[in-house]
């Protein structure tokens, strides 16, 4: 029976790591998204149509984590 529940201790911590790696990566990939959408729309040295996109991913970023 012990080993039962090592075995299950064992997968869920493997789960739970998981998960960690998996809200890193979606951290990460929000973070790097917004800062260059920012820097795109705050340095100016970019057509309009380069604003909209930048405009558009912070909007899907936040629309992302307000879901």
């Amino acid at each position: 029976m012990a080993a039962t529940s090592n075995s299950n201790q064992e997968d869920f911590t493997k789960l739970n790591s998981t998960n960690h790696i998996k809200l890193y990566v979606k951290i990460a990939i929000s973070a790097i998204m917004l800062a260059v959408s920012l820097y795109v729309m705050l340095s100016q040295k970019f057509p309009n149509d380069y604003n909209k996109w930048a405009f558009g991913m912070i909007g899907l970023v936040v629309g992302y984590w307000l879901r």
